[in-house]
Parts: C-alpha cells; sequence; structure tokens
C-alpha cells in the first residue's frame, strides 16, 4: 500500500512520478555540467570556486529542497510516505547517471532535521 501512495507526490496539486521528477532534475545537473570547467573542479581542494560553485550550490539547493518536502509535513505517516517517494526518485536518479543530485537527495532525506 505504501509503495502505491509513493507512485506521485502532490506539489501545488500537481501530480508527478518520481520517474518524472528525477528526470526533471537530470535536465537540470546536465545542463549545469555545461557551464562547469573540469579544471576548476580539479583545482578544488579546499574550497569551491568558479565554475565549480554551480554543482555546488545545486547540490546545496537540493538537499534543503529535500529536506523540506519530508519536514513541512506534520504527520508521520506522510513524512515516510515522502521519504519512499525520494527514494523512488533517487533510484530514477541513479539510473540516469544523476549522481551529483542522487548524492544530494541522499544527504537530504539523511539530514538532521528529516532523521528526527
Amino acid at each position: 500500500a505504501m509503495a502505491a501512495e509513493a507512485a506521485a507526490l502532490d506539489l501545488r496539486n500537481e501530480l508527478i512520478s518520481p520517474e518524472l521528477w528525477a528526470e526533471q532534475l537530470y535536465l537540470i545537473e546536465l545542463g549545469l555540467w555545461q557551464h562547469v570547467d573540469t579544471r576548476d573542479i580539479l583545482r578544488s581542494k579546499t574550497r569551491v570556486e568558479g565554475s565549480a560553485a554551480i554543482l555546488f550550490d545545486w547540490g546545496v539547493y537540493v538537499s534543503g529542497w529535500t529536506q523540506l518536502e519530508v519536514v513541512r509535513e506534520a504527520e508521520p505517516r506522510t513524512q515516510a510516505q515522502i521519504v519512499v517517494f525520494l527514494l523512488h526518485m533517487a533510484a530514477a536518479l541513479q539510473q540516469r547517471g544523476a549522481f551529483g543530485t542522487l548524492m544530494a537527495v541522499m544527504a537530504g532525506i539523511n539530514a538532521q532535521p528529516v532523521i528526527r
């Protein structure tokens, strides 16, 4: 029953599947990679700077969004349904190779506010 309920997340009265969310997030990540110079990533050993900051900012944004989706719900059952939805979305991100976004989603799920 829980898996069927996780088939779509109701965001502003629009039903969107985890796979469609993953596809859209993947396309955004792909677009961001087009603006990143790999030399900036290799140079960034202690701090994020240059074009690598684009990917860092994206990860922070997705992680925060993931946390917000869970903690804004008051009912633990609803929170659990959202976590299941996000895990399905994470699996779809992995299938697409969107590993940066996948790790940001998992970081959000594992964040202290969500775990409490």
